[in-house]
């Protein structure tokens, strides 16, 4: 079973939430025998890590990239043309679609495991995922696709507007509803979906709801995996009985994060 596997970010070393995820993902498919190869995106800081995953994964594969301001506003501006999220338009580089392309013609791929929402659309059949039919079963053509959502991305973006500037609420609304819109359309698409939380789930199937009948939704099966800890390399942290101390281990650069921290702090 060749299982080519689609994540944003180099997942190693496991210093993030998202990475802790994958990488244990991508070690649990390596042992129970499975061929999988990685196609991922990478920052240049990200190169020296690259050794490792080839330890786990039969085949490593990465294409370039690099974040600016000025190409954000490139992406958001075609997003309205579109339709599609931000997200998705600044993620949509040619070539991690030539290469997705090319491994799929010439390995023979059985599954596409898109890890994270950005990624399925290298698993869709053409540019414009919107004009995908929402609910359309896999027509042979393409391999057995899994959508490992982390989290319902548009519940994220709908929470940020809350702490925006003004001149930026009618901006995060807008990109929630499309990235809700989005993310209904991937579950209704794709053959099967995972979340880290029930809250999760319930709030993917709350988007398939949006944009689909019910009956669609009962053919868009979610199964809840939560996050792994290692065990064998952390233990139990033994607390202080009455202690008010709190250690948070995250990066700032994830709202979730920066809101929690925020509402202690207050």
């Amino acid at each position: 079973m060749h299982i080519l596997f689609l994540t944003q970010i180099i997942p190693y070393p496991p210093d993030a939430g998202p990475k802790v995820k994958t990488w244990h993902v991508l070690r649990h498919l390596a042992n129970k025998g499975y061929r999988v190869t990685l196609a991922s995106f990478v920052r240049p800081e990200e190169r020296e890590h690259i050794p490792v995953l080839k330890q786990v994964c039969q085949d490593v594969f990465t294409v370039p990239i690099h974040r600016s301001r000025i190409k954000d506003i490139g992406y958001w501006l075609r997003s309205n043309f579109t339709g599609r999220p931000f997200l998705v338009e600044r993620d949509d580089l040619i070539g991690m679609r030539s290469l997705v392309n090319q491994i799929i013609a010439k390995e023979g791929v059985d599954i596409i495991h898109a890890d994270q929402l950005t990624m399925t659309q290298f698993g869709l059949p053409n540019n414009h995922a919107l004009k995908t039919t929402p609910g359309k079963t896999n027509s042979g053509d393409l391999p057995f696709r899994i959508f490992d959502a982390h989290n319902a991305v548009w519940t994220i973006v709908e929470r940020m507007k809350d702490n925006a500037a003004w001149f930026l609420k009618p901006v995060a609304e807008l990109e929630a509803r499309r990235i809700k819109q989005y993310e209904g359309m991937i579950v209704s698409t794709f053959e099967h979906t995972l979340a880290v939380t029930e809250p999760d789930r319930v709030a993917l199937e709350d988007a398939v709801a949006s944009t689909t009948s019910q009956n669609e939704l009962i053919n868009s099966p979610i199964t809840v995996v939560p996050i792994a800890v290692d065990t064998q390399e952390l233990q139990q942290v033994q607390r202080a009985g009455g202690s008010k101390n709190i250690l948070t281990l995250g990066t700032l650069r994830y709202p979730p994060t920066a809101d929690g921290i925020r509402w202690f702090a207050n």
